[in-house]
């Protein structure tokens, strides 16, 4: 028998190249197929994150075909740097929500006679309405009063009679052409008991014009300043003729000097000034803020802050009298009310 051929080393070094290229080609593609997707899937994650972070107006022409997103009602304000854009409260679709229907409820109305120590006769009236807790109306004078007198002691002092182009006549009766009455006090007189309110932060303005007190009524908070103002040239004093509260008498000799005072307790202050004897004016003291005083109109606006409930008007005038009468607020509403003086014929 012939001897073996020995092996050619060239050649099984060829053929164990191939075998390690032909086992490095299947591993490579069984590690592309088993990530491959994975890569797939994390770039079309990517492409929807840019997507979403578009412009809502350029990522709409990039989206015509597919339906609308679905927003969230009540979104966060704004998302993470590179995640997803969360949207704005602002760029949300607005919440329409039903508006409860108030309950309706019928006007309600009451009248009052009053005989005032005046001799005038008061018919009232008052009636519920939508608009707020407070109270307003008007206040009337039907009849004729009597004629006022003129001051003619100013016509004597030539410093006052220089800031008045004509006669100077006292203020009994303020009445305007559809008979509204002004200088008319309005407070709730019941209804308040045994409750505190803050001092009103406002002042209250006492100037003194041409010789003339002005306003001839103030109304005032107990505590609340009230400021005394001499806008004349010449020399005035201011002496509060009070009983509650102490009195004070004061001079106040420069144009635009002002003077703050305070009051304690209710009462009705009388004030007058020595220097021109026919000076007089008044100043209400309340120890709450709801409370007003008709203008030339005979219109009034009690300050809002009443809560629902029953309560009862005082109306005041130096020469008619007072009238009391009821008037109730109801919860979501105010009261208007219409007042009458009637002068006895």
């Amino acid at each position: 028998m012939a001897d073996p051929i020995p092996p050619d080393p060239r050649r099984t070094q060829t053929q164990l190249k191939f075998a390690v290229l032909f086992l490095i080609a299947v591993n490579v593609a069984i590690l592309v197929k088993v990530f491959l997707p994975s890569a797939s899937s994390s770039k079309t994650a990517d492409t929807n994150t840019i997507h979403e972070a578009l412009p809502t107006s350029e990522f709409a022409e990039k989206q015509e075909s597919a339906p609308a997103p679905v927003r969230q009602a009540d979104p966060i304000a704004s998302g993470s740097s590179g995640g997803p854009t969360i949207i704005r409260k602002s760029e949300s679709a607005p919440i329409v929500l039903p508006v409860p229907t108030p309950p309706s409820v019928a006007p309600v109305t009451t009248t009052s006679r009053t005989t005032t120590s005046g001799g005038f006769t008061g018919n009232s009236s008052s009636v519920a309405f939508t608009g707020g807790f407070s109270i307003s109306g008007t206040v009337r004078l039907d009849g004729t009063p009597p004629p006022e007198r003129e001051i003619t002691p100013i016509k004597a002092d030539a410093k006052c009679s220089a800031s008045h182009s004509g006669p100077v006549f006292t203020r009994g009766y303020v009445v305007s052409e559809d008979r509204g009455l002004a200088n008319v006090v309005v407070t709730v007189d019941e209804g308040l008991e045994a409750k505190a309110f803050p001092i009103a932060a406002t002042k209250a303005l006492v100037d003194q014009i041409g010789c003339m007190y002005e306003p001839y009524v103030t109304a005032a908070m107990a505590g609340q300043e009230v400021v005394f103002r001499n806008s004349d040239p010449f020399m005035h004093n201011v002496n509060a003729m009070a009983k509650a509260n102490q009195g004070f008498n004061f001079a106040q000799s420069t144009e635009g000097q002002e003077t703050t005072k305070t009051f304690t307790k209710r009462e009705n202050v009388k004030i007058v000034c020595n220097v021109h004897p026919w000076m007089a004016g008044y100043i209400f003291v309340f120890e709450h803020p709801f409370f007003a005083v008709t203008d030339t109109n005979g219109n009034f606006q009690i300050p809002p802050g009443l809560a629902s409930g029953q309560y009862s008007l005082r109306f005041t005038h130096l020469k008619a009298g007072d009238i009391s009468l009821p008037v109730r607020i109801e919860p979501g509403m105010a009261a208007k009310v219409e007042c009458s003086y009637t002068v006895p014929q």
